[in-house]
């Protein structure tokens, strides 16, 4: 169970949410949009399904579907949950997101630079490189090296299922690589350093 009563898993069908007993209908809410906007996004156009692990009136079914389409999210219903797989949301940013899509996986020696931000559904490999002047999110593994607001952009971050680069920076402050890698983690900027913490948060 998780201690905030919210968890989030990816399976075939999509993203499910899961609503743990043990909390009140309050406390899923508030809980459930903390999440939500600590993930600045990164499930936005990524279909979901409701798991209440206990009963739940049709009413407070409504609010909560209402509320987490109101981060980008498709609700498809309740369905039966397959087995879980790694968490691989679809983001599907809009023209004013002014974020480029890189459908693949980045591969040693390539560089992929934009100057917006930069979606990568994919790994990006030992040996490559991901640069853009906005956020950078990974979905899958991030083992090359990355530098995100290349242009001095301090509010960017940097986003990954996996976060092992070999090398990272923020609006051109560096950081030393994590020890071991790190699952779902975010990187961003404080001051003159680079912080990494969960992506969401408990």
């Amino acid at each position: 169970m998780s201690r905030s009563g919210i968890s989030i898993k990816g399976t075939r069908e999509g993203l499910v949410i899961f609503l743990d007993a043990g909390y009140d209908f309050e406390e899923w809410k508030q809980n459930l949009k903390r999440h939500l906007e600590s993930a600045r996004g990164f499930f936005q156009g990524a279909r979901f399904l409701l798991h209440p692990r206990r009963e739940l009136p049709a009413e407070q079914e409504k609010e909560i579907v209402e509320l987490v389409s109101q981060y980008g999210l498709v609700y498809l219903g309740r369905r039966k949950v397959v087995t879980p797989l790694s968490v691989r949301p679809q983001p599907r940013p809009s023209a004013e997101a002014n974020t480029y899509l890189h459908r693949s996986h980045v591969r040693a020696g390539q560089i992929l630079s934009t100057a917006e931000n930069l979606v990568i559904m994919g790994d990006v490999h030992p040996g490559a490189r991901v640069e853009a002047g906005g956020s950078v999110i990974v979905c899958g593994s991030l083992r090359g090296e990355v530098a995100a607001g290349k242009e001095g952009n301090p509010s960017a971050v940097i986003v990954a299922y996996r976060f092992a680069p070999v090398r990272l920076s923020i609006a051109g402050v560096s950081a030393p690589p994590p020890p071991s890698p790190l699952l779902m983690v975010k990187a961003r900027l404080e001051g003159k350093n680079i912080l990494l913490e969960p992506l969401f948060p408990h």
